[in-house]
């Protein structure tokens, strides 16, 4: 009988602001992601080479719509850099990020 080994998942809720915010470090060993907004308001993500964050604001990038949308990382989508997003509305929101090894 076969074994499979699932490797290491890692669940972080950090807070997006109107300013870009880092959600997801980069990780050369990732197997896939998951972004969830699980706010009121929308988001947009950047995904950038590891580094500095990412030029523009609010309305540039991809749009991550409120109320639980996501944006996957998987192997027909594979980013193993970082992963920015921001908002446009007032004070932090909520985001649910998954990290799989």
């Amino acid at each position: 009988m076969a074994r499979l080994v699932l490797g290491k998942v890692t669940y972080t809720n950090p807070s997006v602001t109107t300013s870009w915010t880092k959600v997801l470090e980069g990780n050369a060993r990732r197997k896939f992601a998951t972004i969830t907004n699980a706010s009121d308001t929308d988001f947009w993500l950047k995904l950038v080479a590891t580094g500095a964050a990412p030029a523009g604001a609010a309305g540039t990038g991809v749009f991550l719509a409120k109320a639980g949308f996501s944006y996957v990382i998987d192997n027909d989508n594979m980013w193993l850099g970082d992963v920015w997003c921001i908002h446009a509305g007032v004070g932090n929101k909520a985001s649910a990020i998954e990290d799989g090894e």
